[in-house]
């Protein structure tokens, strides 16, 4: 793991190399039309990952409280065709899911 940015003096994101987050996933399982949880989006990779695998009848529900980097993930993810909503009322949370244009309000 690679620590990638510190917020007053604390590690607050980070990087896991390519090869671990295929074997987290791996173990996860995942199948279409699981519903997954997942804590800290970061730029929306893993969570692209992630939504690939449960396809379009699963979903994932990923939490990033970074507006920067909320905003990225949903770039991210529109450039592979996922979505992201989030915004006021719901502090910065995006939801992930297969398909559909990107949204994030």
């Amino acid at each position: 793991m690679t620590i990638t940015e510190i917020t007053d003096g604390v590690p607050s994101s980070s990087l896991s190399r390519t090869s671990i987050v295929v074997d987290m996933l791996d173990s996860l399982d995942l199948e279409p039309g699981h519903r997954v949880p997942e804590l800290g989006t970061g730029i929306g990779g893993n969570a692209g990952l992630i939504a690939h695998r449960v396809g379009s009848t699963g979903h994932v529900t990923s939490v990033e409280t970074d507006l920067t980097r909320a905003t990225t993930a949903a770039a991210t993810l529109a450039r592979v065709r996922r979505s992201a909503r989030g915004g006021p009322g719901r502090r910065r949370r995006p939801r992930l899911r297969p398909g559909g244009p990107p949204s994030t309000g």
